[in-house]
Protein backbone atom coordinates (compact mmCIF):
# COMPACT_ATOMS: atom_id res chain seq x y z
CA UNK A 1 0.00 0.00 0.00
CA UNK A 2 3.01 2.30 1.03
CA UNK A 3 4.41 1.87 -2.42
CA UNK A 4 1.71 2.71 -4.31
CA UNK A 5 0.91 5.64 -2.17
CA UNK A 6 4.69 6.59 -3.16
CA UNK A 7 4.50 5.83 -6.47
CA UNK A 8 1.22 7.76 -6.78
CA UNK A 9 3.15 11.04 -4.63
CA UNK A 10 5.98 10.50 -7.68
CA UNK A 11 4.06 10.46 -10.44
CA UNK A 12 2.06 13.63 -9.24
CA UNK A 13 5.20 15.61 -8.33
CA UNK A 14 6.80 14.85 -11.51
CA UNK A 15 3.80 15.74 -13.79
CA UNK A 16 3.03 18.96 -11.68
CA UNK A 17 6.82 19.92 -11.65
CA UNK A 18 7.17 19.01 -15.44
CA UNK A 19 4.03 21.53 -16.12
CA UNK A 20 5.64 24.31 -14.05
CA UNK A 21 8.85 24.11 -15.65
CA UNK A 22 6.76 23.91 -19.06
CA UNK A 23 4.78 27.05 -17.96
CA UNK A 24 7.87 29.33 -17.20
CA UNK A 25 10.62 28.39 -19.54
CA UNK A 26 9.73 29.01 -23.37
CA UNK A 27 10.96 25.91 -25.40
CA UNK A 28 11.61 28.46 -28.22
CA UNK A 29 14.16 30.64 -26.39
CA UNK A 30 18.02 29.73 -27.10
CA UNK A 31 18.89 29.62 -23.67
CA UNK A 32 16.70 26.53 -22.61
CA UNK A 33 18.05 23.46 -21.43
CA UNK A 34 15.21 21.46 -24.03
CA UNK A 35 16.61 18.80 -26.01
CA UNK A 36 16.66 20.40 -29.75
CA UNK A 37 14.83 17.95 -31.88
CA UNK A 38 17.00 15.18 -32.87
CA UNK A 39 14.98 14.11 -36.18
CA UNK A 40 15.08 17.95 -37.32
CA UNK A 41 19.08 18.28 -36.13
CA UNK A 42 20.29 15.26 -38.27
CA UNK A 43 18.06 14.25 -40.59
CA UNK A 44 16.37 18.02 -41.82
CA UNK A 45 12.87 16.64 -41.32
CA UNK A 46 9.56 16.99 -39.39
CA UNK A 47 8.91 14.04 -37.44
CA UNK A 48 5.32 14.02 -35.80
CA UNK A 49 6.30 15.45 -32.46
CA UNK A 50 8.43 18.13 -33.90
CA UNK A 51 6.53 21.70 -32.02
CA UNK A 52 5.01 19.70 -29.44
CA UNK A 53 7.33 21.29 -26.39
CA UNK A 54 6.35 24.46 -27.81
CA UNK A 55 2.68 24.01 -28.42
CA UNK A 56 2.47 22.23 -24.72
CA UNK A 57 4.20 25.60 -23.67
CA UNK A 58 1.37 28.13 -25.61
CA UNK A 59 -1.54 25.49 -24.42
CA UNK A 60 -0.65 26.58 -20.53
CA UNK A 61 -0.42 30.16 -21.16
CA UNK A 62 -3.89 29.95 -23.63
CA UNK A 63 -2.62 30.60 -26.66
CA UNK A 64 -4.60 27.55 -28.61
CA UNK A 65 -4.37 28.51 -32.04
CA UNK A 66 -0.37 29.14 -31.23
CA UNK A 67 -0.19 25.48 -29.99
CA UNK A 68 -2.52 24.08 -33.14
CA UNK A 69 0.50 26.00 -35.37
CA UNK A 70 3.55 24.01 -33.71
CA UNK A 71 1.62 21.13 -33.32
CA UNK A 72 -2.10 20.46 -34.20
CA UNK A 73 -2.11 16.50 -33.75
CA UNK A 74 -0.99 16.81 -30.18
CA UNK A 75 -3.66 19.04 -29.63
CA UNK A 76 -6.08 17.28 -30.96
CA UNK A 77 -4.83 14.06 -29.59
CA UNK A 78 -4.56 15.38 -25.79
CA UNK A 79 -8.28 13.78 -25.07
CA UNK A 80 -7.53 10.57 -26.56
CA UNK A 81 -4.23 10.69 -24.33
CA UNK A 82 -6.68 11.46 -21.09
CA UNK A 83 -9.27 8.53 -21.87
CA UNK A 84 -6.47 6.21 -22.25
CA UNK A 85 -4.61 6.96 -18.96
CA UNK A 86 -7.35 7.95 -16.95
CA UNK A 87 -8.93 4.10 -16.52
CA UNK A 88 -5.20 2.47 -15.57
CA UNK A 89 -4.73 5.21 -13.36
CA UNK A 90 -7.32 4.36 -11.61
CA UNK A 91 -7.11 0.91 -11.53
CA UNK A 92 -4.10 1.15 -10.05
CA UNK A 93 -3.91 3.29 -7.44
CA UNK A 94 -7.56 3.44 -6.42
CA UNK A 95 -8.76 -0.24 -7.46
CA UNK A 96 -11.92 1.49 -9.49
CA UNK A 97 -12.66 0.29 -12.52
CA UNK A 98 -14.34 2.83 -13.84
CA UNK A 99 -14.31 1.76 -18.07
CA UNK A 100 -12.39 -0.74 -19.64
CA UNK A 101 -10.88 0.53 -23.19
CA UNK A 102 -11.66 -2.12 -26.17
CA UNK A 103 -9.63 -3.06 -28.89
CA UNK A 104 -6.11 -1.30 -27.39
CA UNK A 105 -3.72 -3.34 -30.01
CA UNK A 106 -6.05 -1.65 -33.27
CA UNK A 107 -6.33 1.68 -31.28
CA UNK A 108 -2.27 1.97 -30.95
CA UNK A 109 -1.49 0.53 -34.41
CA UNK A 110 -4.31 3.07 -35.82
CA UNK A 111 -2.30 5.71 -33.36
CA UNK A 112 1.29 4.83 -34.96
CA UNK A 113 -0.21 4.88 -38.48
CA UNK A 114 -1.39 8.31 -37.73
CA UNK A 115 1.42 9.51 -37.02
CA UNK A 116 3.63 8.22 -39.17
CA UNK A 117 1.16 9.73 -42.24
CA UNK A 118 1.20 13.37 -40.23
CA UNK A 119 4.92 12.81 -40.31
CA UNK A 120 5.48 12.26 -44.03
CA UNK A 121 2.26 15.11 -44.91
CA UNK A 122 4.70 17.39 -42.67
CA UNK A 123 7.61 17.07 -45.17
CA UNK A 124 5.61 17.42 -48.61
CA UNK A 125 6.11 20.48 -50.51
CA UNK A 126 2.35 20.92 -51.08
CA UNK A 127 1.54 24.20 -50.75
CA UNK A 128 -2.12 23.24 -49.40
CA UNK A 129 -0.52 21.39 -46.02
CA UNK A 130 2.24 24.23 -45.82
CA UNK A 131 0.54 24.93 -42.41
CA UNK A 132 1.53 21.35 -40.49
CA UNK A 133 4.94 22.28 -40.62
CA UNK A 134 5.57 24.18 -37.60
CA UNK A 135 7.20 27.88 -37.25
CA UNK A 136 10.77 27.91 -36.61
Amino acid sequence: MRHRKLQLALIYFSVVFGLIYLYAFDPAASDTIYPPSLTREWGGFYCGGCGMLRALHQLLHGNWRTALRFNPLLIICLPYFFYWITPYLLKHFYHIDLYRIKYKQQQIILMAVISLIYGALRNTTIPALAWLVPPS
